[in-house]
């Protein structure tokens, strides 16, 4: 999934400021074994790890990745 964000001017109480315009990119895979009632996901947010703010003065926000393993009951 791609995710766009376009550039604004923040007004916040302790400080005014441009924040930029950022992309992000999310991706899972999912690997299902139906005979142990089981799932393995592999995935990540911001998975070309650019650094992007969403405010100004907050500190910038990279990539995310996980392994999980589920099992059904």
């Amino acid at each position: 999934m791609f995710r766009w964000q376009d550039s604004f001017e923040w007004q916040g109480e302790l400080a005014i400021g441009p924040i930029e315009a950022y992309g992000t990119i999310d991706a899972q895979v999912s690997y299902k074994m139906p005979k142990i009632n089981s799932v393995i996901r592999l995935g990540g947010t911001n998975v070309t790890n650019q650094y992007y703010k969403t405010g100004y003065g907050n500190p910038e926000i990279g990539g995310l990745y996980y392994l999980s393993y589920g099992f059904h009951l």
